[in-house]
């Protein structure tokens, strides 16, 4: 399926040791679908696309090998092109959060790295050496290519970042941080059961391949569900008990100050900033990096499942099912596959998908908190006064406002905090005939529903 592959390298500072790689493979399923889609995403001008001359629902399968005359010079200008645009990328989030896109496998794990290197103590890293490579060699072992960084003190925290991030790798700059939050943000436990060997469980798939990566799984086991903290908050007050926490992140509680709010606000005054200076590539930079924040990557086609493949794997599944795959090693990929309409079941609804992203958790938890804290004082969960609600939003009347205000949960400026979206307007879902005028979200004018 490979066409060809190109490489750039480009070498930084020799003090910063930076060296970057940057791979595209073009297969069939590359040239019509996820290329053009990156493409109009990145905003690249009209007169450098020139896959928009080709007409791509002309190629199938079973003709594209042979029709490679037509589009295979439209499809290398685009990759040309698609290279110049990421490099352009790097180099904006090199200034803002010395990261390389290409050295992430999601968004949250941008945003990780980028706020863990502009907010951690002076005091909490210390120098190490990494090895990029190591190589065994008789009686000594060999190892190449030594490069100084600096790693978090506590060896949990350490572990915790590393297998968050693609390839497994932390650092940051020795610089004036303002205050070490991921000590407050999280308990990483230190406790693990291990399994004894008779008790492991050997993961199969239908054809009897062994398989991983479809379920959460633990040193112990593998997760059936993962909790935020209100979801533990309430499954408490309903009389469940917390016997013993085996691994994950414990938000114990509220914090006087949102853990990420300067870096919100720096993200934001720099969207700003792009915008009026008309640098469309910066401003989606920090567009990237704020929605990561508010859990981006936990949003799930429920029409498409993931799976973490060794090659062999790929290469026997691989059909038109596959929607896209990521090489994340030397021998394992992430692949999207369409699941396939049948009828659910309870061994479905049992299964699990790759763990979220820890940030965006930390955040929704907060939207959640805050939703709850409206719908309480408006008695919300005993009377029929929500007529709509959806992630961080509720369909109120504007009756209800005046108590809101009172109870501090109201603002048009404030985070944190609700806002009237709805302006002069309102939304009526007209499911039966109504007979009554309704005043919908702080406004002043009588809106009659539709029948």
């Amino acid at each position: 399926m490979k066409i060809y592959r190109k490489k750039w390298k480009r070498q930084k500072e020799i003090k910063g040791n930076y060296l970057q790689h940057i791979n595209f493979t073009c297969s069939y399923q590359h040239e019509s679908s996820s290329l053009a889609a990156w493409g109009d995403s990145s905003n690249l001008p009209a007169n450098l696309r020139k896959i928009a001359d080709v007409d791509i629902a002309k190629y199938t399968q079973d003709n594209w090998e042979e029709l490679r005359h037509e589009w295979e010079p439209y499809a290398k200008r685009d990759t040309l092109c698609l290279g110049a645009c990421l490099l352009k990328y790097n180099q904006v989030m090199k200034e803002v959060v010395n990261q390389n896109i290409s050295n992430n496998l999601t968004a949250p794990s941008l945003s990780l790295k980028g706020w863990y290197y502009l907010y951690h103590y002076d005091k909490e890293m210390v120098e190490e050496e990494w090895y990029e490579t190591t190589r065994m060699v008789a009686k000594h072992t060999e190892k190449e290519n030594i490069e100084k960084v600096y790693s978090h003190t506590n060896p949990f925290i350490r572990n915790f970042i590393r297998r968050s991030i693609k390839g497994g790798r932390v650092s940051a700059n020795r610089k004036s941080f303002e205050t070490n939050k991921m000590d407050e943000i999280c308990n990483v436990l230190k406790e693990y059961t291990e399994l004894e060997t008779k008790d492991k469980i050997t993961f199969t798939n239908k054809e009897g391949k062994k398989e991983t990566g479809t379920k959460i799984r633990f040193r112990n086991g593998f997760c059936h569900d993962v909790l935020t903290s209100v979801d533990i908050q309430e499954i408490v007050k309903a009389g469940g008990r917390i016997i013993r926490i085996l691994d994950g992140i414990v938000y114990e509680e509220n914090f006087k100050t949102p853990p990420y709010r300067n870096y919100i606000l720096i993200l934001r005054d720099l969207r700003n900033k792009y915008k009026r200076e008309g640098n469309i590539v910066g401003s989606n930079c920090m567009k990237l990096l704020g929605n990561s924040l508010y859990g981006k990557s936990i949003r799930k086609d429920i029409f498409t499942t993931r799976h973490l493949w060794n090659e062999a794997t790929l290469q026997a599944n691989f059909d038109s099912r596959v929607k896209t795959y990521e090489k994340i090693n030397d021998t394992q990929y992430i692949v999207e596959t369409e699941i396939e309409e049948k009828e659910i079941t309870t061994e479905d609804s049992k299964s699990t998908r790759l763990t979220p992203s820890h940030l965006g958790s930390f955040v929704l938890t907060h939207s959640k908190k805050i939703m709850n804290n409206i719908i309480h004082v408006i008695n919300g969960f005993y009377k029929p006064e929500i007529y709509y609600t959806y992630t961080d939003s509720l369909y109120i009347s504007s009756n209800n406002w005046k108590k809101l205000n009172r109870a501090g949960l109201v603002s048009e400026k404030d985070y944190s905090k609700g806002k009237n979206d709805c302006g002069d307007g309102g939304i009526i879902f007209g499911l039966y005939s109504l007979m009554c005028r309704t005043n919908l979200r702080n406004h002043g004018k009588k809106v009659s529903p539709m029948e």
